[in-house]
């Protein structure tokens, strides 16, 4: 489908000419047919001599108006700026171009209407003004056509002109990339009997079907598609840029309000920042200072706002710069989406569009003012392309990396051509893959930085213990950034391993050629712990126990009991509890035979055999049934999980 916008002062036969196109009356509010101008978008639509279709958008021409204007103008592929031939250029004509101007909109033509209530020397002199008017603009060079309601051949003159240049421009519908994520900026809803709330808007991106859950945002409320519409014919789904009707189930129509978002469940989230290129209008008086606030437009919504110049420095009518707009509502935003900026009620600008321009990153953190850092970034998301985008995205990310959800919600991209560029980027080794399952991604250079960072932490490690084979992995994984996501952190150790930076020994990593140091002193602590544990039998001393029989350090008995759990002379079951390994062996082996003799055993049997008090063989029979070595039945019985060989 290819979308018609009207643009134009009040009064000048938007209306009329939208409805001598496609035979549909736009103005759908009887306020409007009472009094003669549109208040609300209306839409209509008609069809090319070579099937395609045309859907129409009248906007309102008043000032006061503007918001359904710029709502309806956003995602227009060409635009008729309608301008009546009695009255020329007026205000909210250049406002409308304007606006046109900041919405990116790049094909369109003039219409001058009421031409039967002038002369030919009149009409002339208009087009001549009109043509000083659109100079330097995108309808600069393109056809000024007439149109009068109340001369046939006239009527259909323009609608020919209009039909060819619509042809020349789109041969084919425009590609709306139904690979991208689904938007639908909300216009209007309403209840039909039987069927229940229906939501209106033109889509922005992406692919929506029948049967599809999707949630209406920033409210997070979840939905249902029942039916699609468009142009009021049912249809399986529906693309971007597309006027349509969507039969939501598990919406009422209280919650639905204009300016909100319908999105496909999952695939957007709301925001309520977004870092953007602002052009400033040069009709402005005086220059736009480095913070002020705003009337936020985007789609169907107006937000208040605060706008930020991040260079610092007041932005001059007629230049761009680059800002962040922190919205006091959240919305959705696509990447690349336009938005424009006009002033409050307090402001001189009041009632004035003010500037605009495209959204480069959806979901920023907060910015510092002159921070040449986020300076460099957005200027590289502004002018670089695809592959630049997502490495500069990347780089931004951090040392967590970014999903590539994330990354399809950030980047003007398909899935395709999302993949596309990522496949390139780890082959020439500037990204760095990781988590199969998340599909997330890293920038090389923090990559980079960690596998640095993993070497310096283990050397110091080694520094302070010298005595100790290793720093245990999530010790290390934890150092380097304790929200580290696991699969990096697995894809680092083994880098380092292969490159035989260091050696994985069970849980514990070391530097390659490491060798642990014990003491003298130390070395004979760890024998009479060793001693200590091994004459306790099955009723061991705690470490602050055994650190007093000892006198000594109770770290240092820690120390000791560590590296002998790593030995494998020690077995910990509890987080204080450790028992000398063939302690351990000799209760299992009697353990098997009574239960091979008995069938099973009960707690207080259980108790009897180990020849302890509760306080060991409770935990003692919780071991053997982590070990999967018995199975607890109830509370008090215990039997054997598997055949077991006694040693």
């Amino acid at each position: 489908m290819i979308i018609i916008g009207t643009a134009g002062h009040i009064d000048h036969g938007k209306t009329t000419l939208a409805t001598k196109l496609t035979g549909i009356l736009t103005d759908r509010l009887k306020e409007e047919q009472e009094r003669g101008i549109s208040i609300e978008l209306g839409f209509a639509y008609f069809d090319l001599p070579n099937g395609q279709r045309c859907g129409v958008i009248d906007v309102p021409g008043h000032e006061r108006f503007v918001r359904q204007m710029i709502a309806g103008a956003t995602g227009v592929d060409v635009v008729i700026l309608v301008i009546a031939a009695d009255e020329g250029v007026m205000p909210q004509t250049r406002e409308h171009l304007d606006i046109c101007r900041l919405l990116d909109v790049k094909n369109g033509l003039v219409a001058l209407t009421k031409t039967d209530l002038v002369t030919e020397d009149w009409l002339s002199m208009v087009e001549d003004d009109v043509r000083g008017f659109v100079a330097g603009t995108f309808l600069e060079n393109q056809p000024i056509l007439h149109f009068s309601a109340y001369i046939p051949e006239v009527a259909e003159q323009f609608r020919s002109e209009l039909v060819g240049y619509i042809q020349q421009k789109y041969p084919v519908s425009p590609d709306r990339n139904p690979s991208r994520p689904f938007k639908l900026s909300v216009d209007r809803a309403f209840s039909l009997k039987g069927f229940g709330t229906v939501v209106t808007g033109t889509t922005s991106a992406g692919r929506l079907a029948t049967g599809d859950d999707v949630m209406l945002l920033p409210d997070g409320l979840p939905g249902r598609v029942r039916g699609i519409e468009v142009h009021g014919e049912p249809v399986d789904d529906v693309a971007g840029g597309t006027r349509t009707a969507i039969n939501v189930l598990g919406l009422e129509r209280a919650e639905v309000h204009r300016g909100e978002v319908l999105i496909r469940a999952g695939q957007l989230q709301a925001t309520s920042m977004f870092d953007a290129t602002l052009f400033v209008l040069s009709a402005l008086d005086k220059p736009l200072p480095v913070r002020f606030k705003a009337l936020v437009h985007t789609g169907t919504a107006q937000l208040s706002g605060t706008v930020v110049l991040l260079s610092g420095v007041e932005a001059e009518p007629g230049s761009e710069t680059l800002a962040q707009v922190r919205l006091e509502q959240p919305t959705v935003l696509l990447p690349s989406e336009r938005y424009v900026l006009r002033g409050f009620e307090v402001l001189k600008n009041h009632g004035k569009t003010i500037g605009g321009g495209r959204v480069l990153d959806p979901m920023p953190q907060k910015h510092r003012i002159r921070d040449k850092g986020v300076t460099v970034s957005l200027t590289k998301l502004r002018d670089g392309n695809l592959d630049q985008q997502i490495t500069e995205f990347l780089f931004l990310g951090g040392v967590m990396g970014v999903t590539w959800t994330s990354l399809w919600r950030r980047v003007d991209v398909s899935r395709e051509g999302l993949d596309s560029s990522l496949i390139r980027l780890v082959q020439s080794r500037a990204v760095v893959a990781f988590d199969a399952e998340e599909r997330s991604f890293v920038h090389r250079q923090h990559y980079d930085e960690m596998v640095g960072l993993a070497v310096k932490l283990i050397r110091s490690y080694h520094d302070k213990n010298p005595s100790r084979p290793g720093i245990s992995r999530e010790e290390l994984r934890v150092r380097i950034r304790f929200e580290l996501p696991p699969r990096l952190f697995g894809l680092l150790l083994d880098e380092l391993q292969r490159s035989e930076r260091v050696v994985l020994d069970a849980d514990l990593v070391r530097l390659k050629g490491f060798a642990p140091k014990m003491s003298g002193t130390f070395g004979e602590i760890r024998q009479k712990v060793v001693g200590l544990f091994l004459a306790a039998h099955l009723e061991p001393p705690s470490p602050a126990e055994a650190a007093t029989a000892l006198k000594v350090a109770e770290s240092t008995v820690r120390e000791a009991l560590d590296m002998l759990t790593r030995e494998g002379m020690i077995v910990r079951i509890r987080s204080d509890l450790f028992f000398e390994k063939s302690a351990l062996d000799k209760l299992r082996d009697r353990l098997v035979i009574f239960l091979e003799q008995n069938g099973e055993i009960t707690t207080a049997q259980f108790k009897d055999l180990t020849g302890t008090s509760r306080k060991y063989s409770i935990p003692l029979g919780e071991f053997f049934d982590n070990e999967k070595l018995t199975l607890r039945i109830g509370d008090n019985i215990r039997r054997l999980r598997r055949k077991v060989s006694v040693s």
